[in-house]
């Protein structure tokens, strides 16, 4: 259902938004005129845009929280994506919140050296990971299957960096949305006091954005650390990475679907289609079959 909406948002209803808008530009008057009807959007700044954007996102996230449950139908994926969206939408406008401060805090920290050493530490868990991950799910050597190795390293990588972000992004959440509160409250205050126009809803958002961006990132990254959701993936990569023979290259009959391995000294694994896992992998002695020049001219035939 997720798919057929998007189809339609993008092949339909955005094209007929940019048409109308393309129009207004070509008619100033009417333009003129929405500016007085409407809000003027194109006056906003940057803040504004990512501010409502988030709010439009975390409406439609709340939405389908009721709607499932509800007991209405909706799918787990669906829903995932658009936790995602939101989680993506509270990280740019907390982004253009605190713009200011990042650009002040910038130039004070050896940014490039914290963010090298990182990336460094986060090749290395990527690694550790995928032989772990190769070592549980097969019950064969990392070592053995190189090709999986390279494979499961370039897709746990990824998740290793949203894992760090969801553990920063979850600490700020648990450190600064009090202090936030505070901060806003005084904010009001004073204004109240000075008679000064302050809006403060940028305030609450940012509280909003911070604590479900937060709540948001670690529930997302308990998800993907559950061995149900990156089982089956975490397999499909192993076999495309390693796996890449038929089971006739070791004698072995053929099975629908099947790859094999060759390991080392006449030993092999194959990997069976499974409805329920995805594959199940199993060592298996392999001797290459060697056709003689008889064979391949044909018995019989000609010379």
């Amino acid at each position: 259902m997720f798919e057929v909406l998007l189809l339609v948002f993008a092949f339909l209803v955005a094209p007929a938004i940019l048409g109308h808008l393309s129009h207004l530009q070509t008619q100033p008057h009417k333009f003129i005129w929405y500016q007085r009807r409407y809000i003027r959007i194109r006056r906003w700044e940057k803040r504004q845009y990512a501010m409502w954007v988030f709010i439009a996102s975390m409406a439609v996230l709340y939405a389908a929280a009721f709607w499932k449950r509800g007991g209405m139908p909706i799918e787990l994926r669906t829903f995932i994506i658009i936790a995602a969206v939101t989680l993506v939408t509270a990280t740019a406008y907390l982004y253009c919140y605190f713009e200011k401060l990042i650009a002040f805090l910038k130039p004070l920290l050896p940014w490039k050296a914290l963010f090298g050493l990182l990336a460094i530490g986060i090749a290395a868990v990527s690694k550790i990971l995928s032989d772990q991950m190769i070592a549980e799910l097969t019950g064969l050597p990392a070592r053995d299957l190189p090709g999986a190795q390279l494979a499961l390293t370039l897709v746990i990588t990824p998740m290793v960096w949203f894992s760090a972000f969801a553990m920063v992004l979850g600490l700020a959440a648990a450190g600064l949305t009090i202090v936030l509160q505070l901060y806003a409250m005084v904010r009001d205050y004073l204004s109240m006091r000075k008679k000064r126009k302050h809006d403060s809803l940028y305030d609450w958002v940012a509280v909003c954005a911070l604590f479900i961006g937060g709540l948001l990132a670690l529930t997302l990254a308990i998800k993907l650390a559950d061995k149900q959701t990156y089982a089956g993936p975490v397999r499909e990569a192993i076999v495309f990475g390693a796996f890449h023979l038929p089971p006739s290259y070791c004698g072995l009959p053929g099975f629908r679907g099947a790859k094999v391995a060759v390991l080392h000294d006449e030993v092999g694994a194959i990997a069976l289609p499974d409805e329920g896992e995805g594959y199940r992998f199993e060592q298996v002695v392999c001797v290459p079959v060697v056709k003689g020049v008889e064979e391949l001219r044909g018995v019989g035939g000609p010379g």
